[in-house]
């Protein structure tokens, strides 16, 4: 295994930087050959007892561990077998993958920041599909089927880029995110086009065909607005034309970017639950988990919780997550919960 030869290196380095340390006071006293042949010969012996080496291979177990797993899967698209391999994948990719496979279209719904556009960027990469992208479409035209201005020029769009590419027989997937957001016409065109199977845009007609796979992403399941996200809502017609998955907040994502950082990985879930419970208004994001990460080795721990959670919050709302937060049996001794701690009174 690398990671144990990299280790015993490692190991030999470090007791080799001792010696040298520790025979500085004993220059032209001792034989320095004979010194080490009576260190290496103990160092062998406990190596060969399980003392040593038994810790190196504990402490490489647990790196290895830690480490994301590869997963693979198999679909066959279009009696084509697709097979993907990556170290770090939503749980729900593999539903997706499997749901685009059996030629449905997906509605993906959850919080902000949980990962919906790139699992359908990921979705895309797995079947060697062409990959399209819009945000929230706000006009029918300029967003959607595109237009042709009064010189005659076409003026295209993602979809309608990813129209060409499906008649030309290349695999796309269409990704509309903040779909909850758009006008509901446009969201009618859109349903009007899988219902019927045609669609004219610029004066070209398209129908729908097996090459084309449409995503839809929102902040809701499309029942309408909450206390968190205003959106529309959006008919049932509409709604029906695709599978709705529910999207939260990755465990092994999470896990992957604190790196092993057991107690920084408990504070980021322990933060938003918190909050969501608490009625608190802040996103606690795979983005925020990683600037701590980055930012706490750099500038501290009390620093970095204070520029990236204290700083989203009134003086009101962060004692009341630091209140709540201290009932958590998992906060008792965790250093972030600590540098939260620090930061919240130094704000008052």
């Amino acid at each position: 295994m690398a990671e144990q030869d990299f280790a015993t290196i490692m190991l030999g380095q470090a007791m080799g930087a001792i010696f040298e340390e520790k025979m500085q006071g004993f220059k032209g006293g001792v034989d320095e050959d004979a010194v080490k042949a009576i260190v290496e010969a103990a160092i062998t012996e406990k190596i060969g007892s399980g003392g040593i080496a038994e810790l190196v291979e504990t402490a490489v177990k647990k790196a290895v561990a830690s480490k994301p797993k590869p997963t693979k899967l198999e679909v066959m698209l279009a009696d084509r077998k697709i097979e993907t391999k990556a170290a770090v994948r939503h749980e729900v990719f593999d539903d997706v993958l499997k749901i685009i496979a059996r030629g449905q279209h997906v509605w993906m719904y959850g919080p902000a920041g949980t990962g919906k556009s790139e699992i359908c960027r990921q979705v895309a990469e797995a079947i060697g599909a062409e990959y399209f992208y819009t945000g929230a479409i706000l006009d029918e035209f300029t967003g959607l089927k595109g237009f042709i201005d009064a010189n005659g020029k076409k003026h295209g769009t993602q979809f309608t880029m990813a129209l060409d590419a499906a008649a030309a027989g290349k695999e796309v997937v269409m990704c509309f995110d903040e779909c909850d957001g758009s006008v509901p016409e446009v969201l009618l065109t859109l349903n009007n086009y899988l219902s019927g199977g045609a669609i004219e845009c610029m004066g070209t007609l398209y129908t729908v065909n097996e090459h084309m796979h449409i995503v839809a992403c929102g902040n809701t399941n499309g029942r309408g607005g909450t206390m968190q996200y205003t959106r529309q809502r959006i008919d049932e017609a509409t709604l029906n034309r695709f599978v709705r998955v529910p999207v939260t907040y990755s465990l092994r994502i999470e896990r992957a970017i604190a790196g092993g950082d057991e107690e920084l990985f408990e504070f980021a879930r322990g933060l938003r639950e918190t909050a969501e419970k608490s009625g608190i208004d802040i996103l606690v994001t795979y983005r925020t988990l990683g600037q701590l990460k980055d930012l706490a080795p750099a500038i501290g721990a009390n620093k970095a919780v204070e520029y990236v959670v204290c700083s989203a919050l009134d003086e009101g709302d962060m004692r009341v997550l630091l209140n709540e937060m201290g009932r958590l049996a998992k906060m008792k001794d965790n250093v972030m919960y600590k540098a939260f701690e620090k930061a919240v009174k130094s704000n008052g």
